[in-house]
């Protein structure tokens, strides 16, 4: 999962690359109604911001297992905390969790990837509108993957297995 989170950033930064010479010195970056622009930054700065978002998001989800492993037990809220992160089982646990987190990373990779091409469209496009349909329908699936995300890891840690020994 570490490397297709790494290569999600790889591609998010060279189509940021791919695009810059074809932008115009300004670009719209925040859309109103219909996909209108309403703020505009210079091309340069707009492709830096949308680099360093792809940086910073994997660099965040690749560093999960560092801060779980460091983060005292008692401030971490999860499913049956004693349970799975027991001195016994919490590096494993952690390395399950990282491995959650890091596809979470990917899709929400994959997400900043799309919605920047979509901005990217919109601003080579005569007149210059964001798809708003299309944006909606991407922010719609992110929060619907989200949830579903959520809903599994949850089901995931918030059982104990029966060869524990242990009562729920």
């Amino acid at each position: 999962m570490k490397a297709l989170l790494i290569t999600t950033m790889l591609v998010g930064l060279y189509l940021q690359y791919y695009y810059l010479p074809q932008l115009p010195d300004y670009v719209a970056v925040n859309f109103g109604d219909g996909g209108v622009p309403n703020a505009w930054h210079k091309k340069d700065a707009n492709v830096v911001i949308g680099g360093l978002s792809l940086i910073v998001n994997t660099v965040v989800f690749l560093l999960m297992p560092v801060i779980f492993s460091r983060f005292p037990v008692r401030l971490i809220s999860f499913p049956k905390r004693e349970y799975w992160l027991a001195e016994e089982r919490k590096a494993q646990s952690i390395r399950s969790m990282s491995a959650w987190m890091q596809f979470f990373g990917v899709f929400t990779n994959c997400f900043i990837i799309a919605v920047t091409h979509l901005v990217f469209m919109a601003n080579i496009s005569d007149p210059v509108r964001l798809n708003n349909d299309h944006f909606f329908s991407m922010i719609g699936l992110y929060v619907l993957v989200l949830v579903v995300w959520l809903k599994l890891l949850y089901g995931k840690f918030n059982k104990i297995p029966p060869q524990s020994g242990l009562t729920p």
